[in-house]
């Protein structure tokens, strides 16, 4: 299933609503959206797992870029929310688990980010 991207904003955060495969042949459109959301000078990122389907590698490495991207910048968060049982499990068995901040909805996430 093809990657879609909704993308909303609230006081100066980016919601990214991911709905479908986040794998190799459709992480391109999660990077420029990502792109298209810090030249906008948002650097607080909540990605939406909500709808996700399936991850595979690229996804995750591209988890990872994100993170580091977001981080260079004083105000730089990324968050996620919603993650399914698989996209856990694999964070947790890849030993990333702990590197992001997750959380089960996005009130949680948001109040965080205030």
């Amino acid at each position: 299933m093809s990657l879609n991207i909704i993308t909303d904003f609230e006081n100066n955060i980016a919601i990214l609503r991911l709905q479908g495969d986040l794998i190799v042949s459709e992480v391109e459109k999660l990077r420029n959206e990502f792109r298209e959301v810090m030249e906008k000078n948002i650097h607080k990122i909540i990605l939406d797992f909500s709808d996700i389907e399936f991850i595979d590698s690229s996804g995750i490495g591209l988890m990872v870029e994100i993170l580091k991207s977001v981080k260079k910048f004083d105000d730089g968060q990324l968050k996620l929310i919603n993650l399914n049982k698989q996209v856990k499990d694999i964070l947790k068995q890849i030993q990333l688990y702990s590197i992001f901040e997750i959380y089960d909805s996005e009130d949680e996430a948001i109040e965080s980010l205030q």
